[in-house]
């Protein structure tokens, strides 16, 4: 079973909230009497983020030998490469976050949501490559069980479903 696929989901979906969280803060920060506990709670989601992204990441290199006999080991590298540079780079919103609950620097919110953008951008981009892998390369052609592999199915959750011509 493939736990890439499975573990991306989490820090993609974190991806998104984050910044969006991050931005609707400091819009709202007049409004906000307690900043210090939001700013916790989102440092704490961009723990979740860089955890979830590092296990991800390692679960992709784990695959990546598999998925090599279907899908070119540029193509491959190519998402691998993005996934890096979306995973190391998850550590800035975590570090700007960890910094406002030390110091009271008013720079530091906006260099957190612009990180946590970054973070998206990458996120973006990573997440359409590893899609292309897939959707466009087949790489999920490796994992379909023997009997999916004629009569052209796929595989889905261990059944066998045939491809519907009818769009």
């Amino acid at each position: 079973m493939p736990l890439h696929p499975m573990a991306v989901h989490l820090p993609i979906v974190l991806a998104v909230l984050i910044p969006l969280a991050m931005v609707a803060v400091i819009a709202a920060s007049k409004k906000i009497t307690n900043q210090r506990a939001v700013w916790a709670v989102i440092f704490g989601f961009c723990v979740l983020l860089t955890v979830s992204s590092f296990v991800a990441m390692k679960l992709g290199e784990r695959e990546e030998e598999r998925v090599e006999k279907v899908v070119s080991e540029q193509i491959i590298e190519n998402h691998e490469e993005w996934a890096e540079a979306f995973t190391w780079t998850t550590l800035l919103p975590l570090l700007f976050t960890g910094l406002m609950l030390k110091k009271k620097h008013p720079s530091l919110k906006y260099l957190a949501a612009a990180s946590g953008v970054a973070v998206l951008a990458l996120g973006v981009i990573t997440g359409h490559e590893g899609a292309e892998l897939v959707y466009k390369h087949n790489a999920g052609k490796v994992y379909m069980s023997a009997g999916a592999s004629s009569g052209g199915g796929h595989a889905l959750g261990g059944e066998t479903v045939k491809d519907d011509d009818d769009d």
